[in-house]
């Protein structure tokens, strides 16, 4: 008799912590919201990325669109994957880094 309330004790902690989420919902935790990286630099894009667990690479060879010409060189105008997008944690991320060359005028 002096077992069953230890028992049953243990077994209302297990069901609280896994109705709290401590028992683990894998599938909720595997997905993460694709952040918004127009604008940032790269290394700061990138960091971004890998905090969510997103592995990225950067297309380097993308045509430059001419709305480029407002951005920094080494800024992002371009994500493959639309920001506030749920995806899978692994999901591959495709950068596209600005190419603009700043022109310093000779008029100051």
């Amino acid at each position: 008799m002096r077992g069953k309330p230890i028992i049953l004790a243990v077994l209302v902690i297990a069901v609280a912590a896994m109705v709290a989420g401590c028992g683990g919902n894998k599938k909720a935790s595997s997905k993460v919201i694709v952040p918004n990286l127009i604008g940032l630099r790269s290394p700061a894009a990138q960091r971004l990325v890998e905090s969510r667990g997103l592995p990225w690479r950067c297309d380097d060879g993308a045509t430059p669109r001419p709305s480029n010409a407002f951005f920094m060189n080494d800024e992002i105008v371009g994500q493959t994957l639309p920001p506030g997008r749920h995806v899978k944690r692994g999901t591959e991320l495709i950068l596209v880094p600005s190419s603009v060359k700043l022109l310093v005028s000779p008029l100051g």
